[in-house]
């Protein structure tokens, strides 16, 4: 299932379109291939991520994504507006969970909290929760 933010149409296209489509078109399916596979990777880090990482790790590398900052050149001071309950769900934990190491990350100054808003203020002390979470889980 799937949740739009703004009020959204979705069309159908059968496989006998589609496939016409791409025949013809075969770029746009070189370029859907691409999305496929980034797509597939993305689910797989994730199911290494439940695996291997512990809660506090989980969340980490999620700020991380969704703050862009997979780019070790990327700067502190990102903004994330999310609930509590959304990042608990996307990282499997509880939402008492994520709550508690947002307040030890805060502590860490590592983050800042303004409202619903997350500011991420040190991601390389993400990183190494992140990675010190997998190699725990790896011992």
């Amino acid at each position: 299932s799937a949740e739009t933010v703004t009020d959204s149409q979705l069309e159908y296209i059968s496989s006998p379109t589609l496939a016409g489509f791409l025949a013809k078109n075969p770029a746009v399916g070189m370029h859907m291939l691409a999305a496929l596979s980034t797509a597939l990777s993305r689910a797989q880090r994730k199911v290494r991520d439940l695996a291997l990482k512990g809660a506090e790790g989980r969340l980490a590398t999620l700020l991380l994504e969704l703050a862009g900052h997979e780019n070790p050149e990327c700067p502190d001071g990102a903004r994330l507006r999310y609930k509590r309950r959304e990042l608990a769900d996307m990282a499997a934990v509880s939402t008492e969970t994520a709550i508690r190491f947002l307040g030890k990350l805060r502590a860490r100054g590592a983050v800042d909290t303004d409202g619903r808003d997350i500011i991420i203020r040190d991601h390389a002390s993400l990183k190494k929760i992140a990675h010190r979470e997998m190699r725990k889980s790896q011992a």
